[in-house]
């Protein structure tokens, strides 16, 4: 991953999670719900990997900016996570 754009990867691993378990829910012929917060999602879905679900697009959010912004790890943590789930959610879907 290139040096500095943590803060990008941490804002759309989250995005890129909420719309696989999106394509999960309406592959089991159901309507998922219209929300922002993502936590809210893997009660609707039947075979979500919940453990893998990031609740915020900025770890350690304070109201310091300076003292918040995602660092390189959080950035590889995040990719990680929702590369998982993505490729979790494209098997159940596959198959």
């Amino acid at each position: 991953m290139r040096e500095g754009i943590s803060n990008q990867v941490c804002f759309h691993c989250p995005q890129c999670v909420k719309t696989s378990l999106e394509a999960l829910i309406v592959h089991q012929g159901l309507v998922p719900y219209r929300i922002h917060k993502l936590s809210d999602l893997p009660s609707q879905v039947n075979a979500a990997p919940r453990a893998a679900i990031a609740t915020t697009r900025y770890p350690g959010f304070t109201p310091d900016v300076s003292q918040s912004l995602p660092n390189q790890r959080d950035a590889e943590e995040a990719l990680a996570i929702a590369q998982h789930v993505s490729a979790y959610v494209t098997d159940l879907v596959a198959a």
